[in-house]
């Protein structure tokens, strides 16, 4: 039995951006790839982690919240972790408590 080879970091992002391009998913905060960690993708709320998730096919009712401040402004941390073509990918957000969206 052979090993499962995961995609070149490369390709991961570059399938990322055609994700993006095509309208796919809703714009990131922030997108790293790394050997290490594999796709990590910030999100602004938890409706575009959700969205993320079902695009990249990842069971979002396995995910973490917890109360989090920033700035003395109260957040909640999200969390959920799955595979997409191969790689770890983490999906995470940190949204206002109090419904405040991005500028």
């Amino acid at each position: 039995m052979t090993p499962a080879v995961s995609p070149s970091m490369a390709v991961v992002l570059f399938a990322v951006a055609d994700l993006l391009a095509h309208g796919g998913a809703p714009d990131p905060r922030s997108v790293t790839v790394s050997e290490r960690f594999g796709l990590e993708v910030e999100t602004w709320t938890l409706v575009e982690l959700r969205a993320w998730a079902a695009r990249l096919g990842i069971d979002v009712q396995a995910r973490y919240s917890q109360p989090y401040t920033y700035d003395g402004i109260s957040h909640t941390l999200t969390n959920t972790y799955g595979t997409w073509r191969g790689t770890a990918v983490r999906l995470h957000c940190c949204e206002p408590v109090d419904g405040a969206g991005h500028q």
